[in-house]
């Protein structure tokens, strides 16, 4: 179609792809980044040997359904 500037644009290719391309970009750009500071800063997980004040428990069993019968159920705390 005529934009009326004299060209033409016969790629007919909608906007949205070139929005998508440019978050792409800029994600890819704010992902470097972030993996740039994130090596500068010396920051990161450190294992230790000391023990969590609250261990992980889980328990699995059988619990009443509201109309009747029985289910499975399952709790994870930490």
């Amino acid at each position: 179609h005529d934009d009326g500037s004299g060209t033409s644009d016969t790629c007919g290719t909608p906007p949205v792809v070139y929005y998508g391309l440019v978050t792409l970009a800029v994600g890819a750009g704010a992902a470097a980044g972030g993996f740039v500071l994130f090596g500068t800063n010396q920051t990161g997980f450190h294992f230790s040997d000391e023990q969590p004040p609250n261990p992980i428990t889980a328990r699995v069993g059988p619990v009443p359904m509201p109309h009747g019968g029985v289910g499975l159920g399952a709790t994870l705390s930490f």
